[in-house]
């Protein structure tokens, strides 16, 4: 067994806390399907504040509504297309995240990668 996992008898029956994520900003791209739906559902159930990236604002709002009503949280949303985003939209996009402060976890649920995305945001210069 993994010295990691010492202290879990059985890593099938593992239960994170309510709490784990708690404090913790997460950030997941398409967010409104699949893999990413759960996931989005999973760290809100779990405390964690989203940032929440999608293509389609309206099941974005959707989603954004249902999480609300498990978790009073203030999530956020930012809409892209990173199948036709360019210099310009990443440079935006690095712009608000700059002005949420910082992020904990980042999780990318692309049905197929189409670009690079950054593992960390820094604060552009003016």
């Amino acid at each position: 067994m993994h010295p990691l996992h010492k202290n879990i008898q059985n890593l099938n029956d593992y239960q994170p806390r309510k709490n784990l994520l708690q404090d913790k900003l997460v950030a997941i791209t398409g967010a409104t399907d699949g893999i990413g739906r759960a996931l989005s559902r999973s760290c809100a159930e779990h405390g964690a504040q989203l940032l929440l990236l999608a293509k389609d604002q309206e099941k974005l709002n959707l989603l954004i509504q249902e999480l609300f009503k498990q978790s009073s949280k203030d999530h956020h949303q930012y809409i892209l297309d990173f199948s036709i985003a360019g210099e310009t939209d990443y440079i935006k996009f690095a712009e608000f995240v700059a002005s949420l402060n910082t992020y904990s976890y980042r999780f990318s649920c692309l049905k197929r990668r189409v670009h690079r995305i950054p593992a960390r945001f820094t604060k552009l210069s003016a």
